[in-house]
């Protein structure tokens, strides 16, 4: 919509605003403040749900809906704007209060955690920053594997005590741009935490992130703003939390380790889910169900803004292409290989396609049977719900046209692989979806089996065997 238009900011019961309802002559729609916590963000879609898009189902016009909003708590004044795009850009905006909210998190990081960050970073040589690339090259079967990067071990050790310091559900870092370093190279506290999390959040789903950003200074910008900080004012934070009738510092969960989305076998620690933050210092947690301004609602996805970067969500391939069994999978270490810490739990890895969670760890195969020559394939690994829906109707759409054209292929493969991938999707179909703000782009799972035609295909040797049944039967 590109012409004039009216807004309201909706305000949290502490007074912070969570997002704008906008009016127009054809349409009423939400901004959420791009700079908010996952909890405004869900308690904002929530308030927008019931306030408005209830509204708008019982036929309400645009001018109605916002004499009805005048009369809510928290909703502030009409006011006029040239467009959606200035209401979107007002939404974007970073105010002291992020910034605080932000710091509040770093205070309750406890000071074990804080110092495995600096002597992880302190035990980083020149050779441990250097970063090699592999992958690139067809193998003896003519399957091209994507460049990736290989971290080493005191890197990876590096990068996870960063995640146990700055993971925090007070930002929204895949709904962000990407901090950048100021003239003089450096950054706020609060833009630390913001770059940090976008870089070891960000590298499961945009490969080499880290690798550019060592290049660049900004990881090494971003832990040395965090550590000053904490030297001057978090270790008194963190000491007064200690005293005698404080409460008890925050102490980072231990988390499963999850790979680097590459083949060598490099681990870090698995995104762990945001810290929480203590009731008192919730406003939403203490609100019932009704809703609170600022917070989505699952149903009411957060749209990719035109000209607005959004790190760690690139564009998913189109394709799928498996890989033969023995392969090591795109988002896995090669069976066998080490892993530092916990072995993998559900629902603690992210999704290997977007890095979503909750997740299951599934197997879906694709079976080819070509006269006297077969082909096994597979995609493995942690997957969403809407992920693991996509890879499995793929997968099987290629299983019911290409698996039944050899013997074995026909009575044996290809049944078990068909029986294999509807167990494996009963695992994913049980998931709930991924939390709002916190992933990649999804694979789209399309259509349903039953409107792909090619799955169809499979009726023609199901229809062969009943034939030779029925003149088996005749004849005798």
């Amino acid at each position: 919509m590109s012409g004039p238009v009216q807004y309201v900011s909706v305000a949290a019961p502490d007074g912070q605003v969570m997002g704008y309802v906008w009016f127009g002559d054809d349409g009423v729609g939400w901004a959420d403040r791009k700079a908010s916590s996952i909890d405004a963000y869900k308690a904002g879609l929530e308030w927008y749900g019931a306030h408005v898009h209830e509204a708008r189902e019982r036929g309400l016009a645009p001018s109605e809906i916002l004499g009805r909003l005048g009369r809510e708590s928290g909703v502030g004044p009409v006011t006029a704007a040239p467009d959606v795009a200035a209401v979107e850009e007002l939404a974007g905006t970073v105010t002291p209060a992020d910034d605080r909210r932000l710091i509040a998190a770093l205070e309750r990081v406890d000071a074990a955690a804080w110092r495995t960050l600096a002597d992880a970073f302190d035990a980083l040589t020149d050779e441990d920053r250097k970063v090699e690339w592999g992958g690139g090259q067809a193998n003896a079967r003519g399957v091209t594997q994507i460049p990736y990067p290989r971290y080493g071990e005191a890197l990876l050790r590096a990068v996870s005590a960063l995640r146990n310091v700055v993971v925090t559900t007070e930002y929204r870092w895949s709904a962000n741009p990407l901090p950048q370093l100021s003239s003089d190279g450096r950054l706020s506290p609060a833009d630390a935490v913001r770059a940090a999390m976008a870089l070891v959040l960000g590298e499961r789903i945009s490969e080499g992130m880290i690798d550019e950003a060592l290049k660049n200074g900004l990881l090494d910008a971003a832990v040395a703003s965090l550590r000053a900080w904490y030297a001057t004012e978090g270790a008194r934070s963190a000491h007064e939390s200690a005293a005698p009738g404080a409460s008890a510092a925050h102490t980072a969960p231990q988390y499963a380790t999850h790979p680097l989305p590459h083949h060598t076998g490099n681990t870090i620690t698995a995104p762990p889910p945001p810290r929480p933050t203590p009731p008192s210092a919730n406003p939403y947690a203490q609100q019932p169900a009704p809703l609170q301004p600022g917070q989505p609602q699952y149903g009411y996805p957060q749209q990719a803004q035109p000209g607005r970067p959004q790190y760690g969500m690139p564009p998913a391939p189109q394709g799928m292409a498996p890989q033969p069994y023995g392969y090591p999978q795109q988002g896995q270490a090669p069976y066998g290989q080490p892993q530092y810490g916990m072995g993998p739990q559900a629902g603690y890895e992210a999704c290997r396609f977007c890095g979503g969670m909750p997740t299951a760890r599934v197997t879906f195969r694709a079976h080819q049977g070509f006269l006297i020559l077969m082909r096994f394939l597979k995609y493995d690994g942690p997957m969403c719900g809407t992920c693991g829906m996509a890879v499995y109707r793929t997968m099987l759409t290629a299983t019911l046209w290409q698996g039944w054209w050899s013997p074995f292929s026909l009575f044996i493969f290809t049944p078990f692989t068909v029986i294999w991938n509807l167990v494996a999707r009963g695992k994913v179909s049980k998931l709930q979806r991924p939390a709002p703000g916190q992933h990649g782009q999804q694979k789209d799972p399309g259509k349903p089996m039953y409107q792909r035609p090619l799955a169809y295909v499979a009726l023609i040797p199901v229809l062969w065997i009943g034939f030779l049944i029925f003149q088996g039967i005749g004849g005798a």
